[in-house]
Order: structure tokens, then C-alpha cells, then sequence
């Protein structure tokens, strides 16, 4: 059995610094820190290949690199020989890199890909993952492809041209991931190519490092003057995702008012970890705010959060397990509006996002990584909204809104003018197809001609190209369309903010339309690529952020602190609105308390002994749970005192509720000097005394001292 990780490798190293991967744990390696091929690990490309022969003996280890010899020499018909390394293990999803140089001069292919190596009779899928191939006359220009082999029909898609420093002149780190759901290229850490996996079926893979000489790039021969020359490879890896982590924050799930510093919030993520030995790291946070945040146990996923001060915050639950670390947030306002952020994907928001084309009517685009704006092939192009309003609550004062879109990491073409928001008159359904070919989607979403993809009458926009108001309710300026990952904001307007209330006011979406008429009336071909709610990083999905007023957790006010007396029930008035129930507790104290009744915020409280308590009221609805504490100081009941004397007779004196004090009675004729006539022990709660001597004095003064 081969040994998958090279001894050379570090266990813990992970993908490139910067590469927007996450989760994957080094599962495969080979870092060429021996003497010769590990072929346990491969086995050499051989054969002709357009202008070269592949040997084994072109592929040697040197200096730490594996070296793919290049060389004028005849094998047969063929006036040039190479080599190239194919893995024997197969792969499929995970994350695959490598560190290269191409050979200096034209006339080589040189390329770092991924393919079924041989296929056997039960193979019913066969894919090629490109993640460089590069034509060494331009060294400064790679090319990223993908192709489905089988089953038939062939397919290639996905194909992009990627300008680079020169690969000849150093080292460059390409990686390739590859799940089920995206195939994502990456150069030096940089993501340059998104496609979606669905375009073909999934299937195993070898990796294979190669360069054969060939007649590609506009080359017509090879620069012998540079041979014999080597392709380069620093080292081979594969990953794969270790166990996963994921978020979600259950109270309050979509942001909540408190109305004042002195509430404590509850905090409650459901965190997991697809593996048992990876248990979960909760870790709670403060990403934004006016001021400090105490979290009771940051550690747990089930705590609290008091603020120090009044204003808007956003809150952070992160969990890793493993090299996985997954987060979710949510907004808390103190006194203040609220801020929301909607976003597809987001603590389970879903909405809906796609394009219409007036160059292809009847094509649906809802599963499209990317929408595009702007006119091709003399149409135009206008993407289209829909956004739930419902976790603002039905009672929220929108106070402002906005929409940030960022363009695609691919460029567009052109420039665009200024692009508008419309109110969108109707609620569109996204649908399923890429927008690629007429039957992918078909009837499933929105289209040029309707908003539901549907033929009747009542799904038909009563103009195509999407029913809009004129009203603009917000833009943004022109721009160069093939500027990548750029943010552009719609600010909030009194038009947008008027609009989103009357949609949640009435129970409906928040509908919008994107154009750009000055680009749809001016030259053909223009157009800007916009991340959709498809595309695979979260981050740069169109964002909603709404400022409102509402999502009231209930408000408690009290006392901060009381005296009470032992075991004499004390009234603890508190008051409560916005909840549904609530329930007095006791934190810590020097024994028990007993309430009179707990479920209602003004009731009574009895202490069995003296000492410091803290209580707990917890307020509760459906948005949100809050907590007040109230201090406590318990003090020793005074006892009650009886005294009595008929008819000349002994002084009766008794006393009730003297537990845990010294009780001194003393006697007196002139009211300076005192004589002790009883003194009890410790822990005498009731007690009677006379006083026989009492009929032999004209007049005696009497007096009760106590004492711990």
C-alpha cells in the first residue's frame, strides 16, 4: 500500500495562502524529496503526442523538483521527445494544487489537469478538469477548459484565458477544486474561474502533470535553441474536506430591539460537526458596535450578551471543527434601529434572484451564477429581485434601505451607463436553468416574456422585457464592465424606503428591476456580469440591508436591588410588555427562596435565611428571550415583642422571632444603671419570661437588647 502523504509534507499544511477554500485536510502528496519517481504513486505518460514522444526516462527528480526533460531527439517519426506524470490513485471531489514552471521557448504544452487515466467497461462518465494549460510561446497567458467525455454527447465549457505573469521566469501556484456542486480554478490564491459541476456527471479522476511538444499557440515549430529545456513542478497535492462545521443562530434568528442596557439577551446557535471526534468550538464575538458586549460563557452556544451602551451591534457565533470554521451573525439594536442584512444563503434566507434576455425570450436563467445587465446581440439584458420581507417582523418602521451588488470575477464586455432600480410590478419565480440553451429551465422561472416561465395569460408580462414602474427608485453611475469583484451600492432613497414599507405593510416581497437604458439604447455588445444568489462565494451574493424600527423583545423594568427580612414574604414589583411569558428564578443565595408565583412579574419572594440573593426574571416572545436580575439583601427578621403587667403583679414579657439572636432583658429604677435580668442563648426563636420581683418596686423600667 502506497503511503498517500509524502514524509516531506507537513500533515497540517493547507492550500495556498489566500485561496478562498476551507475545511480540507492534506490527504495526498508528493513533494519530489527523493532520488527518483515514486511510482507507487505514478506512473509516466508514454507514447506519441502531436509533435513528441513521452518516455519514462524524460522524468527524473532534481534538487527537490520533479522535471519533465525535454529534448530534440528522434523517436520514430517524431523529432522531439517528453515525458508526464499520471497519478495511479484516483480522486474525485476535493481540493487539488500544485507549484510550476513551464519550459522557456515555444513549442511545448505544458499542463496541470485532471482526468480518468483508463476506463473500463462499467464507466458511464468521464470528465477532464483543465485547471492550466499553457502554450509556451505566450508565457504570460494560460488557459482554463473543461470537457465531459462521456456519456455522449461531448461537451466542453468553461473555457477562459487567464493573463499572468511569466510562468517561465518563476514558480506560480495552481489549485483546482472540485465538489459537487462547483469547479473553482484558482492562480496564486486568486479565484479566476467558477462552473457549476451540473454540466457534466460526476466521475473519478487521476492528476496528471504533463508537456509534450505540439503545434499550438500560432506556433509552426519548436525553438530548439532553448532545448534541451524541463517543465517544473515544486510538489503535487490533494485534500480533501475534513470534518465540517455549521451555524445557524436560533434567538434571536433575524435581529432584535432591546430598550435599554440594563436587559441581558439571550444567545442560541445550533452549532454540529459531521464528525463525532471533532466536537464543536463555539466562540461568540462582537463584530461591530458602540461599545462592549459581555457575553456570559463566550464558549457556549447557549448564553447571554449584555450591552454597555446604547446603539446598533452586530453579533458573531463562530464554530470550527477541525481546519472547518463556519459563522452566522445577527444585528441587536439598543434604543436604536435595527440593521438586517438579506442575503441568499445567510442564516437560511432564500430569495429570488436571475435575468431576463430579449435576446433569447423564452430562456430561463435562475440557476446562473451571475446576472448581466447591459444589451447583446442588439437585446437587452435586465436582472430581476424578489426579496421576503418577513423577518423584519409585521409591525417594523423602515427607517432606510439599500442593495449592494458586486461584478462577477469574470469581466464583462464595455461599459455601462447609469444603472436604475424599478419597482418590479409582480413577483417573479427564479426557476431552475442556467440561461444557456432554450431547453435548460424551460417553464420553470421568469423569462423575457413572462414572470413564471408559464404560458397563461395571467403569468405574462403585459410587456415583455418585465412590468416596471418609470419611477426610479435608486442608481448607481456608469462603469468599465470588465472591472471584477467590484462593489457598487444602491443607496437608500425616500422612493426605495416607500416602497419596501408598502410591500411589508401589505404582506408581499420587496420586487425590483435592474437596467441601464442608456446602455440598452447605445452600441450592441455592452454589458456588466453581477454575482447572483448562485454564485458560490456567499460574500459577494446580492445583499438587501434594510435600517428599521421593530423586532421589540419584551422590555422589563425593575428595582436593581431590595432588603428583605428573613422569611417574611417581601413584593418584588417588576414590570413587563412585548412578552408572551415570564418566569422569576433564583441565581445564587444563602439558602432558598420561595415565590408566590413565578410566572408573574409582580408577585412576592420569601428567604429562609439571611444572607445576599440574586433573582432572575425572564421575559419571553416569539422574537427573543431577555433577563433581568435583581440583588437581594436578606437581613434577620425583628422578633415581636409582648409585654404585660395586671394588677401589680410580675412583669410577663414574650418574645417571637428571635432565631439566630442573643436576647438581653434588663432592669432599671432610675434609668442610669441597668441590671441584666435574662439573658438567652443563640438560636431561641420564641420564649416567655416574668419578672417575680416586680410587686417589690414602686416603679421599674424594663428594656429588650438584641445581638448576633
Amino acid at each position: 500500500m502506497p503511503q498517500d502523504i509524502d514524509p516531506a509534507s507537513d500533515p497540517s499544511v493547507q492550500p495556498y495562502a489566500g485561496t478562498a477554500v476551507s475545511g480540507y485536510l492534506l490527504a495526498w502528496s508528493d513533494e519530489f524529496n527523493t532520488n527518483s519517481i515514486n511510482t507507487n504513486k505514478w506512473s509516466f505518460r508514454t507514447g506519441p503526442r502531436l509533435w513528441s514522444v513521452q518516455q519514462p526516462q524524460n522524468n527524473i527528480v532534481s534538487n527537490g523538483f520533479y522535471c519533465c526533460l525535454l529534448k530534440k531527439e528522434t523517436v520514430g517519426t517524431n523529432n522531439y521527445t517528453a515525458g508526464g506524470l499520471i497519478s495511479t490513485r484516483l480522486f474525485r471531489y476535493g481540493y487539488y494544487e500544485t507549484r510550476m514552471k513551464i519550459p522557456p521557448g515555444r513549442g511545448w504544452h505544458t499542463s496541470f489537469w485532471m482526468m480518468k487515466n483508463v476506463l473500463n467497461s462499467n464507466d458511464t462518465a468521464q470528465v477532464e478538469l483543465d485547471a492550466l494549460e499553457n502554450d509556451s510561446i505566450t508565457p504570460t497567458n494560460y488557459g482554463i477548459n473543461n470537457h465531459r467525455w462521456l456519456p455522449l454527447p461531448t461537451y466542453t465549457f468553461g473555457g477562459l484565458s487567464v493573463a499572468t505573469p511569466s510562468l517561465a521566469a518563476d514558480f506560480q501556484v495552481l489549485g483546482c477544486e472540485y465538489t459537487a456542486a462547483t469547479v473553482k480554478y484558482f492562480f496564486d490564491g486568486v479565484l479566476e474561474q467558477t462552473v457549476a459541476s451540473s454540466n457534466f456527471t460526476p466521475a473519478d479522476v487521476n492528476l496528471w502533470l504533463t508537456s509534450v511538444a505540439a503545434p499550438l499557440g500560432g506556433t509552426t515549430n519548436v525553438d530548439d535553441a532553448q532545448l534541451p529545456a524541463m517543465a517544473q513542478y515544486d510538489y503535487a497535492r490533494f485534500f480533501t474536506l475534513g470534518p465540517t462545521s455549521s451555524v445557524s443562530i436560533l434567538t434571536p434568528a433575524n435581529g432584535v430591539t432591546l430598550a435599554d442596557t440594563n436587559t441581558a439577551l439571550r444567545l442560541l446557535a445550533k452549532v454540529a460537526s459531521s464528525d463525532t471526534n471533532y466536537p464543536p468550538i463555539v466562540s461568540w464575538s462582537q463584530l461591530s458596535g458602540p461599545a462592549a458586549v459581555a457575553f456570559g460563557n463566550a464558549g457556549n452556544a447557549d448564553t447571554t450578551a449584555k450591552f454597555s451602551a446604547l446603539g446598533s451591534y452586530v453579533l458573531q457565533c463562530q464554530v470550527s471543527a477541525g481546519t472547518s470554521t463556519n459563522t452566522a451573525s445577527v444585528s441587536v439594536a439598543v434604543n436604536s434601529p435595527l440593521v438586517i442584512s438579506l442575503r441568499e444563503g445567510v442564516n437560511g434566507y432564500s430569495h429570488v434572484c436571475t435575468f431576463i434576455r430579449g435576446d433569447y425570450p423564452t430562456w430561463n436563467a435562475g440557476a446562473r451564477d451571475q446576472i448581466i445587465v447591459g444589451r447583446w446581440d442588439n437585446s437587452a439584458l435586465r436582472p430581476i429581485f424578489s426579496y421576503d420581507l418577513t423577518p423584519l417582523g409585521t409591525n417594523a418602521a423602515i427607517q432606510s434601505v439599500s442593495l449592494n451588488l458586486w461584478t462577477y470575477p469574470t469581466a464583462g464586455v464595455g461599459s455601462v451607463g447609469n444603472l436604475e432600480l424599478h419597482p418590479l410590478l409582480g413577483t417573479p419565480v427564479e426557476g431552475t436553468g442556467d440561461g444557456s440553451s432554450v431547453t435548460d429551465g424551460l417553464g420553470s422561472g421568469a423569462t423575457w416574456l413572462s414572470r413564471t416561465g408559464g404560458t397563461d395569460t395571467s403569468d405574462l408580462w403585459t410587456n415583455a422585457g418585465g412590468d416596471f414602474a418609470t419611477t426610479v427608485l435608486t442608481s448607481v453611475p456608469g462603469y468599465d464592465a470588465t472591472m471584477v469583484n467590484a462593489q457598487r451600492t444602491f443607496a437608500s432613497s425616500t422612493n426605495f424606503v416607500a416602497l419596501a414599507q408598502t410591500a411589508l405593510n401589505a404582506g408581499e416581497p420587496l420586487n425590483l428591476l435592474l437596467l441601464s437604458p442608456t446602455t440598452e439604447a447605445g452600441a450592441n455588445n455592452h454589458i456588466s456580469r453581477i454575482c447572483s444568489d448562485d454564485n458560490a462565494a456567499a460574500s459577494q451574493r446580492p445583499q438587501l440591508i434594510v435600517s428599521f424600527l421593530g423586532n421589540f423583545a419584551p422590555t422589563i423594568t425593575a428595582a436593581n436591588s431590595l432588603v428583605a427580612l428573613s422569611n417574611v414574604p417581601v413584593s418584588i414589583l417588576a414590570g413587563v410588555s412585548k412578552a408572551s411569558g415570564t418566569a422569576w428564578s433564583l441565581v445564587s443565595g444563602a439558602g432558598a427562596a420561595a415565590f408566590g408565583n413565578p410566572a408573574q412579574p409582580a408577585t412576592t419572594a420569601t428567604f429562609n435565611s439571611p444572607g445576599i440573593y440574586v433573582l432572575r426574571l425572564t421575559a419571553s416572545n416569539s422574537l427573543a428571550q431577555v433577563s433581568r436580575e435583581i440583588a437581594v439583601t436578606v437581613v434577620p427578621s425583628r422578633p415581636q415583642f409582648t409585654a404585660a403587667q395586671i394588677g401589680g403583679e410580675a412583669f410577663s414579657f414574650q418574645c417571637v422571632g428571635a432565631a439566630g439572636l442573643n436576647c438581653t432583658v434588663q432592669a432599671s429604677t432610675n434609668l442610669a444603671t441597668w441590671l441584666d435580668l435574662l439573658v438567652t442563648n443563640s438560636g431561641t426563636a420564641n420564649f416567655n419570661w416574668s419578672d417575680a420581683d416586680t410587686p417589690t418596686f414602686s416603679h421599674r423600667f424594663y428594656r429588650v437588647m438584641l445581638s448576633p
